[in-house]
């Protein structure tokens, strides 16, 4: 019975970190996604700003600000996002681990003899 306790959370284990995986690999597409979208509407803004008569520098200010404004979103989001990712993966593990080990306890308990 063990034996089968143990085959169990092992496929459980897997299932967790798989699931892990899949959130770490989606929070990341997402990231690009809006990064490139950032990137071309800070492109779009230059382009607009170099039409209505804005001066070089001023242009090339206004898009280094934008684009620290970008670099620090993304940073905090996806910092806020691995966190979250994190603490159900270790969640989930600690409470994978405490039905595993209640479930090997009462396998392991033996019962009475009829």
């Amino acid at each position: 019975m063990q034996k089968r306790v143990l085959f169990q959370g092992s496929i459980v284990l897997a299932g967790i970190l798989l699931l892990m995986s899949l959130a770490y690999w989606h929070s990341m597409q997402v990231s690009q996604l809006f990064d490139g979208a950032m990137h071309r509407d800070i492109q779009q803004f230059s382009n607009t700003l170099a039409q209505s008569g804005a001066t070089k520098e001023q242009a090339q200010a206004m898009v280094s600000v934008l684009n620290d404004v970008n670099h620090h979103t993304l940073s905090y989001v996806s910092s806020q996002c691995d966190f979250v990712i994190g603490t159900m993966a270790s969640t989930a593990i600690l409470v994978m681990a405490a039905v595993l080990g209640l479930a090997a306890r009462t396998t392991s308990g033996g019962s009475p003899a009829k």
